[in-house]
Formats: structure tokens, sequence, C-alpha cells
């Protein structure tokens, strides 16, 4: 077993896929059969769990390894705990249309394909970056386990506003100071924008991330379009 990095589905990443699958069921299981008052302390405690998670991480790189600009939260997952914490208290349904159809395919794509496979098998940042996303995506998964958030199709303009403002912002700010926050200015090694570079080159395949957005979309929403037609 090498001792530096791993490779995509690679029996440890399969491993973490494994353990991410029965932490995300449990979690979602135990959220479905509580309480409301007990589902409002399952909300905020995993919440404040990510966020004390990431000043951990942002402590570690601090002062262990090497802070950067490029280690500021700004990727769509390091947003997400802060969507994440608004949504444990307000229970708003904007801001759970914007977890369920921008942040679940980001977590999701994440560890699929992860980029950290540089990172030493085991070590602080490999185990924090397999279980941050795998929070991120239990916490969403339970909320529609328990049919407390429900997506709706007629809402897609929300978060479409959402990326359509803040995607320029954020190629802007990669562009001056040679960041690659949300992938919008190299993808990530061996994912599915890697072909679309190949295609529409670079910055075009920005244009296949929108097209390839789409489909995620319809693929996340189509089952609820379809439940509320029949």
């Amino acid at each position: 077993m090498p001792t530096t990095g791993f490779s995509l589905y690679d029996s440890f990443h399969i491993g973490w896929l494994a353990f991410g699958i029965l932490a995300i069921w449990f979690v979602a299981h135990q959220y479905r059969l509580a309480t409301d008052e007990a589902r409002k302390k399952i909300r905020i405690a995993l919440a404040w769990a990510l966020i004390c998670a990431e000043m951990i991480r942002d402590s570690y790189i601090f002062f262990l390894e090497t802070w950067s600009i490029r280690s500021l939260p700004l990727d769509l997952c390091g947003m997400a705990l802060v969507v994440i914490l608004i949504y444990a208290y307000t229970q708003n349904k904007t801001v759970g249309e914007l977890l369920y159809s921008i942040f679940l395919p980001g977590a999701f794509a994440a560890l699929l394909f992860p980029n950290w496979t540089h990172r030493e098998m085991f070590s602080f940042m490999n185990n924090y970056s397999f279980t941050y996303h795998i929070l991120i995506v239990a916490f969403i998964i339970m909320l529609i386990a328990s049919k407390e958030l429900r997506p709706q199709p007629k809402n897609l303009w929300k978060p479409a506003l959402f990326l359509l403002i803040l995607t320029p912002i954020m190629y802007m700010f990669n562009k001056h100071y040679e960041t690659n926050f949300w992938f919008l200015s190299t993808p990530s090694a061996g994912s599915p924008i890697v072909p679309l570079e190949h295609i529409f080159g670079n910055p075009g395949y920005i244009f296949g991330l929108v097209l390839l957005l789409f489909i995620v979309w319809l693929v996340l929403y189509l089952p609820f379009a379809l439940r509320k037609k029949s």
C-alpha cells in the first residue's frame, strides 16, 4: 500500500465511499425518525461541526503547512458551511433549494472525483476532506429523506440566479489571484470536466459545465416533477 497519495477508485477511495454511504444512511435514518425538536438539534450540531472542522483545517494549514490565498474556503463546498448554518436555524426554502441544486451535486462530485489524491493516505487533510464532504451530503440527504425539504422545479431560477451572479465574480477573482476556485481556471484532474476542456477548450469548457449542470438538474428534479404530476 503506498504511503503517499491514492488513486481514483482504488481500494482506499472505494473504502471511503463505502463508509460515506453507511454514514449518510445512518444520519438520514436517525433524522427521519427524530422529533421536530430533535431534528433542530441535529441540524444545528451538524452545521457547527462543519464550521469547527473548517476552523481546525485552517489552523492546520496555517501552523503546519504554508497558508496562501488558495487556502481560503471559497470553493463551493467551503461556502456550503455558511448556507447549511443558515438553513439549520431558519429552514428557509430558498436556502434549501440552493443546498439541493448546487451544494449537493458539488459535494457528491468532490467525493467521486477528489482533488486531494496527492495527500498522504490517512493524513489529517485526507481524513478531513472526505469527512467534511460526507457531512455535507449527509446533511442535505437527511432533509430529503425526512421530506422536510421538497425541491421544486419551478424554483430552479433561484439557484440559476445565484450562479449567474457569483460565477463571473469567482472567475475574475481566480484570474486576479491565480487561484482555481469552482474549477473555473482549470478542470480537476480525473473529473468529467477534463473531457469538456478537450471539446470546448479553456475557458470554453465553462460553457460545457453549464450544459453538464442542466443535465444534473434534470436528473435531480425529474423525480419531483413526475411525482407532482402523478
